[in-house]
């Protein structure tokens, strides 16, 4: 539900001069919560009215009437509005709860590809399993950009390039006729100098058609075959240059979707605790080698304590920012502590038990009995999942996913400190309302975790 939308029609009744689309902009959420949840800056408004944006408040409170907002409110020159606690805390459990999971997806991306390219051949050694994140990414941006209604093409190169070396000619024709190429003593390429970047190297003594020509060539035959519209490379810190060169390449021929290319740049990886000589350490990167390759090489099921491993692995690597370093430290891989993921299945399962053992309380309701501000801070924060979603998915960030689930369970925590004791209470319809919107955190932590790939929830 828009509550901006509401108060500009709600405004706009009043006055059908003013544009809805600019009362809605004007529209300011304040920061604390007791001042109100929407602010309308009367001044902003004032040419409309020929009065002092004291009196425009004044009138307008005296003459909206909505059952979306327990009360108006005129305070100098802003009009402020309350929502309405219960029916937004029944609107948004009921929301959730009937999506399941689907809840905070939406179509944004329907009738739009999305092409996403990684490399992976598998994990030799504990010392490159940096590589096993790129299929972890990889899906990540997958299964978020799927549930968003984008038709999305996942690739793995690892098998090499898939192109033909007489296809360069095509490529060189075209950068002569616009005078890019450049020769020199011992390669021929394109000039980048006036963007701060080293020359696109197409040949030079050793090889006939460099890396760089073949990725040129991929990227341009992809977008023929798949129509693209955003390309995203997934690899570690070391390629960042090479494709900046490569989209400004294609800038430069003239491909302006060029600008849609994005690099995504892994961090390094680093042991935290542990020596690599020691026995208990190799056991434990065994385990996470076998665990990866079997998953995404070999693409076999795997047990649940290979499943515990990778769930761990893309819990660390999705919890730091993208292209930020990431730390490993097996020795505390299963430790409940309270960012970790083990705290956080820990949360859930507790709470699906509560649940599980009061089903026949879990049913509907009208919801005024928790509409204290703790409890619509929590709900409103589950309501923010769709603009979670949305922002990972314009960002790319991976770490806000886990962010707002942590969020979600401090949220929790200070509303209903221990599962039982906030149902020990001799109020039924306090305890049916409590339940959904336990029912409604299960939802999106589920959700969130299946999201990252961590699906044994």
């Amino acid at each position: 539900m828009n509550y901006k939308k509401i108060i500009a029609k709600l405004v706009k009744e009043q006055n059908n001069n003013i544009d809805i689309e600019f009362i809605e902009n004007i529209i300011e959420i304040p920061v604390r919560i007791e001042v109100a949840d929407f602010a309308l800056p009367c001044f902003k408004i004032r040419e409309y009215y020929n009065k002092s944006p004291d009196i425009i408040a004044e009138e307008l409170k005296n003459n909206i009437i909505s059952n979306y907002f327990e009360k108006i409110e005129s305070s100098g020159a802003y009009l402020n509005f309350f929502i309405n606690k219960a029916l937004f805390i029944k609107n948004t459990l009921e929301e959730i709860i009937s999506s399941g999971d689907d809840y905070g997806y939406c179509n944004i991306g329907n009738g739009k590809c999305i092409f996403i390219q990684y490399s992976f051949k598998g994990c030799k050694s504990i010392l490159n399993i940096r590589d096993a994140f790129n299929p972890i990414i990889a899906n990540y941006l997958y299964k978020l950009h799927k549930k968003q209604g984008y038709e999305v093409v996942l690739v793995n190169d690892g098998n090499g390039f898939d192109l033909c070396k007489d296809k360069i000619s095509n490529i060189e024709s075209k950068l002569r006729k616009e005078n890019l190429i450049i020769q020199c003593s011992g390669f021929k390429g394109i000039s980048l100098k006036e963007y701060n970047m080293p020359p696109f190297i197409l040949s030079n003594e050793r090889v006939e058609v460099t890396n760089y020509a073949y990725n040129l060539l991929n990227i341009i035959a992809r977008k023929s075959k798949y129509k693209f519209n955003k390309y995203i490379y997934i690899d570690s810190i070391s390629k960042k240059t090479e494709y900046k060169q490569l989209f400004k390449v294609l800038e430069i021929m003239g491909y302006e979707w060029g600008k849609k290319c994005e690099y995504f740049r892994l961090g390094l990886v680093k042991f935290n605790n542990c020596v690599i000589e020691r026995e208990e350490f190799k056991e434990k990167a065994e385990k996470a080698i076998k665990a990866i390759n079997k998953k995404y090489v070999d693409l076999k099921c795997i047990d649940s304590e290979e499943r515990r491993v990778i769930d761990y692995l893309i819990f660390i690597f999705t919890k730091n920012k993208k292209g930020k370093n990431v730390s490993i430290d097996f020795q505390e891989m299963f430790l409940l502590k309270k960012d970790s993921l083990e705290y956080i299945k820990e949360v859930y399962y507790k709470n699906k038990k509560v649940l599980k053992n009061n089903g026949y309380l879990y049913v509907k309701s009208n919801y005024y009995k928790v509409a204290s501000n703790k409890e619509y801070e929590l709900v409103k924060a589950l309501k923010e999942y769709k603009n979670i979603i949305n922002s990972a998915t314009e960002t790319l960030e991976t770490s806000i996913i886990i962010e707002y689930v942590l969020y979600i369970i401090k949220l929790l925590d200070m509303v209903y400190s221990e599962p039982n004791n906030y149902l020990e209470i001799d109020d039924i319809n306090i305890i049916k309302e409590r339940l959904m919107i336990i029912e409604a955190v299960c939802i999106i932590i589920r959700n969130s975790l299946n999201l990252l790939g961590i699906e044994n929830i």
